[in-house]
């Protein structure tokens, strides 16, 4: 297997794993965002991060860290909690 094949495949897995399980959690941090009414451009001098990042976070173009995330919901006034679902 070439290297351009697995990094392919990796970028797939990682596209599909945040489509549907990131994915939710963005919609909210967006629709917060929406509802205080921040533009992406004040939400990135307050989180320090580049002005086009939140935009690609929230198109899809770009994941967020784990690190981003926390970040990013601390900002509009939330924390993100582990929450166990299965035994």
């Amino acid at each position: 297997m070439t290297k351009r094949n697995t990094l392919c495949r990796s970028w797939k897995k990682r596209k599909l794993y945040t489509e549907t399980k990131l994915k939710p959690l963005i919609d909210q941090l967006i629709a917060e965002r929406k509802k205080q009414q921040l533009t992406q451009t004040k939400l990135n001098d307050e989180i320090g991060y580049t002005d086009s990042l939140v935009s690609r976070w929230e198109c899809g173009d770009r994941t967020p860290s784990a690190f981003a995330l926390f970040v990013w919901a601390e900002a509009l006034g939330y924390t993100v909690t582990l929450k166990k679902t299965k035994e």
